[in-house]
């Protein structure tokens, strides 16, 4: 709560920038959930903008051959410079992403289930759970664009954002109920499963940002 207290001063900030015509708002559905951008002119061709996005999703994804049911709680910050080297349409655009999201994944074993490598059946194992967590919060951005919020004719117009936040990859821990869940040998499988899981996160390292707004210039 502080941390969003923080981004909507700052938004409050930049909106009650001197020159009027220099600021917009831009509400925006992008890879990071639902946000809105406020934007401020700097200079020529140059811009600033700072955002939040917030976003909660449910679906089911396969790990490790584990089937889960997957919450996804995306919370997340923006703060990034628009270069518009042209002096047009186009940008290159840098900043930092202040990455919260999380995932919270359980899984309800049916039959028989095969935690690192050894199979146990579903009346030993009554719920696994995995969560996963990014341990870097600030992430470094870097995007190309298009639409400029402060050098378009129009008050009313679309930018598009495409780019990746260097975020690292995320990682997950494993926890389990049932008859089993604290025997020795059942906690060894499980800390192979975990270490698994965490390999097949280690190749996303990366975090693709797909971003379209629509801005209204004041």
């Amino acid at each position: 709560m502080g941390r969003m207290l923080v981004v909507l001063s700052t938004m409050a900030l930049l909106a009650g920038h001197p020159v009027a015509a220099q600021v917009a708002v831009a509400p925006r559905i992008s890879t990071l959930g639902l946000g809105a951008d406020v934007v401020v002119g700097l200079a020529e061709g140059l811009n600033a903008r700072i955002g939040a996005n917030w976003a909660d999703l449910d679906l089911d994804h396969t790990f490790s051959d584990i089937s889960y049911n997957a919450n996804l709680d995306f919370h997340s910050y923006t703060a990034m410079l628009d270069w518009h080297v042209f002096g047009g349409s186009f940008r290159l655009t840098g900043g930092i992403v202040w990455n919260e999201n999380e995932a919270k994944l359980d899984a309800t074993p049916q039959g028989t289930i095969d935690i690192g490598g050894t199979e146990y059946p579903a009346a030993d194992v009554v719920r696994l759970t995995a969560k996963a967590a990014y341990d870097q919060e600030l992430a470094p951005y870097a995007g190309i664009g298009w639409g400029n919020a402060i050098g378009e004719k129009g008050r009313l117009g679309l930018l598009f954002d495409l780019g990746v936040a260097f975020t690292g990859a995320p990682k997950a821990s494993l926890s389990a109920s049932g008859p089993i869940s604290s025997d020795p040998t059942f906690q060894q499988s499980l800390q192979q499963e975990q270490d698994q899981l965490n390999d097949d996160l280690d190749s996303f390292k990366f975090y693709p940002i797909i971003a379209l707004s629509l801005f209204w210039r004041f």
